[in-house]
């Protein structure tokens, strides 16, 4: 899970990024934007809710679902509908595409493979598509009796 313990050093930025966004400043969507900011997975609200309570912040979840629909609306964020109602939230300008779901243990893999993304767009390139966005999922189970034994967080 990200921290939020360099969170001065990146305030400003924060700052300037929900600016930008058209959208104005408060404390809440401060703090949501920097989780998300630091994170290297896409997350859902729980996630993002223990992150700031772990750093110290209280923010309600029902905040949180009111600051991720505005930064969706305000098209700075990517909302991942994934099977089972499970939302995934992620800053717009991170890749997050490509998505594996575990099927024995219900966990989560986030992928940002430039030669996948390369693959796509040539396969739709010769055959006449010209691709505006993708979105890939993936459901796999482990190939080996030892179940999955990456090491991840459940989601």
């Amino acid at each position: 899970m990200p921290s939020l313990v360099h969170a001065n050093d990146s305030t400003s930025a924060a700052i300037h990024a929900v600016r930008k966004a058209g959208v104005s400043v408060t404390v809440p969507r401060l703090a949501v934007w920097t989780v998300l900011a630091q994170a290297d997975e896409p997350l859902q609200p729980y996630d993002i809710q223990a992150c700031l309570t772990e750093n110290g912040v209280t923010l309600s979840l029902s905040s949180i679902y009111t600051v991720l629909k505005r930064f969706v609306e305000a098209g700075v964020l990517t909302l991942h509908a994934i099977d089972a109602g499970k939302s995934h939230y992620s800053l717009a300008e991170k890749d997050f595409r490509q998505h594996i779901l575990c099927e024995d243990t219900g966990r989560d893999y986030w992928l940002a493979d430039e030669a996948l993304s390369h693959a796509i767009e040539d396969f739709c390139r010769q055959h006449g598509f010209e691709l505006s966005t993708y979105s890939l999922m993936v459901k796999a189970r482990p190939s080996s009796s030892t179940g999955d034994v990456r090491k991840t967080r459940p989601t």
